[in-house]
């Protein structure tokens, strides 16, 4: 059923069967000029609802700072700086997706490019107060980048969740503005409109929405994530 369900979604009519490796997951976001990399953030990938969605494989946004340590990151580091070196690139971006493995870091998948997922755009400049968006466009342009823009002046924790609601007939979202006003929350968005009709959750695609939280702690994080959740309220038929 997996392999038709996949075939149907083909552009090319084939496809891939990879090993799902277990593990922390992580995205890393490496600059690279005149072959020199900058490893400029790190967020957790959020995988807790796999038993919900199974036997799809959805991720419900990330955190940062990542959980994992020193070394860790030291030897991810070394595995972007490989990948790097095999692809021939010296100047640009990689965008990693990495599992943390009982063996070690192994790579899932790279891409050239900025990431997506609010990532480049909101948690790390809100988390580490850097814009690293601005180096990657320094380095497009041939402009000598300023890696010491990079140095994280802060390090507050930042989370994006996304909402999964209910299949049906979307009457309305309720709790938008109470959300909104306050000021730890820096992003809520909705992907879907009133009247709309809500499908089956089997993919990143059907998420109905995203928000951004901002928190002291960890901790802290996790209860205005929870909050977020109870107030905002789906109405669906």
């Amino acid at each position: 059923a997996l392999y038709r369900r996949s075939i149907e979604e083909s552009f090319s009519g084939q496809v891939i069967i990879e090993e799902y490796l277990q593990g922390p997951q992580v995205s890393t976001e490496t600059l690279f000029y005149q072959g020199k990399g900058y490893t400029a953030g790190f967020v957790d990938r959020n995988y807790e609802m796999l038993d919900v969605f199974a036997p799809y494989i959805l991720e419900n946004g990330g955190w940062q700072p990542s959980r994992l340590s020193k070394l860790q990151r030291i030897e991810i580091e070394k595995l972007i700086d490989d990948v790097a070196k095999a692809l021939d690139i010296e100047n640009g971006v990689i965008k990693g997706d990495i599992v943390y493995t009982e063996t070690g870091a192994k790579v899932i998948e790279v891409a050239t490019r900025l990431s997506g997922g609010d990532f480049s755009e909101s948690l790390v400049p809100l988390g580490l107060g850097i814009n690293y968006v601005r180096t990657a466009l320094e380095i497009a342009l041939d402009i000598k980048p300023d890696f010491e823009a990079l140095i994280p002046k802060q390090n507050q924790f930042v989370a994006n969740r996304y909402f999964f609601p209910a299949k049906g007939q979307l009457i309305g979202i309720h709790g938008v503005e109470q959300v909104k006003i306050q000021s730890f929350v820096k992003k809520l968005e909705f992907f879907i409109n009133v009247g709309e009709k809500i499908q089956p959750i089997c993919s990143h695609a059907d998420r109905a929405g995203v928000f951004i939280v901002t928190a002291d702690s960890l901790e802290e994080l996790e209860k205005r994530v929870s909050w977020v959740y109870k107030t905002i309220k789906f109405d669906i038929s």
